[in-house]
């Protein structure tokens, strides 16, 4: 995944689906560990942070998100 993020980073905004809330919070937490601009987006977060995440990964702030199938149903 690094090596493609690295491949493919040219300011775009990059959505990466995951198929468990678990897997969107670990892969979002390496990465920022790693140094990436990263959120993530279920259904486990409150409305406000949703809604924060969105307009985060919208005005490019954090141009990496990661999100449920079940969340993306909503973008």
């Amino acid at each position: 995944l690094v090596k493609l993020l690295e491949d493919i980073m040219d300011g775009s905004r990059i959505l990466i689906f995951m198929d468990t809330k678990k897997g969107c919070d670990q892969i979002t937490r390496q990465l920022r560990m790693d140094g990436w601009p990263a959120l993530s987006i279920h259904g486990d977060k409150s409305q406000a942070e949703r809604d924060w995440v969105l307009s985060e990964f919208r005005a490019g702030k954090s141009p990496i998100m990661t999100a449920t199938d079940v969340a993306a149903r909503g973008l």
